[in-house]
């Protein structure tokens, strides 16, 4: 993935998005004269939580890159950011693509004498790694076949098709992603009928602020045009407890909330110490997934 940058161009439509991308740092781009021909390893099987960058961005080349063998970080880096488009997805066009890359982005760092006797190489490699070795997760990447897992979908009332859910790799940010799918496959699909997509105050918690508003797609939030958005892309990104509805012209609105992670309260063994006052009311019984309230009810009160 490309970061998060001036150079929005860069960015492809079919992709989804890191954490990476926060990151404030020159996008770098790797020449085709390395000195390192080792290929690097891609994983299999479904795609698992990611602590680095770099798990991410080969995850991506793997999936969206099949056919290309990057031979280093910076190769990786860039593949990872660039759409198959613009090299013909093969590996002689992609050492090709990576030629002129350098030329336009990076010959002015560097001199003549860098360039041959391999400092440029070392210094681009170095910044690459940096980039790829951050911690980052995957927002976006689209579950595996045959992954359920943090996997739930719904049908939509008179339609064929249903919402799917999913939230793995977005824990620490409180998120998930939504998408269309045909209920008979699983297939996803763009924007399958005219409706609007709206988050709106929580049903059981009208109080809360919580402004009203129309939702866009991560692809159409990042510039994509909706007849750009790669097929089978598209995907919504939404926090945790945010409460839609969705609008299409005849049919009912459909309401729904995102679910909010269990999460024990913090500081545990301090809590567990405290006597707990019960006014019976039924919306303050106790949540029974954390120690504290387990230790509170074993206890007696």
């Amino acid at each position: 993935m490309a970061s998060r940058t001036k150079k929005k161009k860069s960015r492809s439509s079919n992709k989804p998005y890191t954490r990476a991308s926060t990151v404030s740092s020159q996008p770098i781009s790797p020449v085709a004269a390395s000195t390192s021909t080792h290929e690097l390893p891609l994983p299999s099987g479904k795609p698992t939580t990611t602590s680095t960058c770099r798990a991410a961005y080969i995850e991506l080349c793997k999936r969206y890159h099949p056919n290309v063998k990057p031979r280093n970080d910076w190769e990786l880096f860039l593949l990872a950011s660039t759409d198959a488009k613009l090299y013909g997805n093969t590996n002689e066009d992609f050492y090709a693509y990576l030629d002129k890359d350098f030329q336009v982005h990076h010959r002015r760092r560097f001199t003549d004498e860098e360039i041959k006797d391999g400092r440029a190489h070392a210094q681009l490699e170095k910044e690459a790694a940096e980039i790829l070795d951050m911690p980052g997760t995957l927002t976006g990447l689209k579950p595996s076949p045959g992954d359920n897992d943090d996997v739930r979908t719904c049908p939509i009332p008179n339609s064929d098709y249903s919402i799917r859910m999913w939230g793995t790799n977005m824990e620490t940010n409180h998120e998930y992603c939504i998408d269309f799918i045909e209920t008979a496959t699983g297939k996803p699909i763009n924007s399958p009928f005219k409706y609007e997509l709206w988050a709106v105050p929580n049903k059981r918690m009208p109080w809360l602020p919580s402004p009203t508003q129309r939702l866009s797609s991560l692809e159409r939030g990042f510039g994509v045009k909706e007849k750009d958005i790669h097929p089978g892309e598209e995907k919504f990104l939404l926090m945790e407890g945010t409460a839609c509805i969705l609008k299409r012209p005849g049919m009912q609105t459909v309401y729904f909330e995102v679910p909010v992670r269990p999460r024990p309260p913090a500081d545990l063994a301090d809590l567990a110490q405290y006597q707990e006052l019960d006014f019976g009311f039924s919306s303050m019984k106790r949540c029974g997934f954390c120690q504290c309230c387990k230790s509170i009810a074993q206890d007696g009160s």
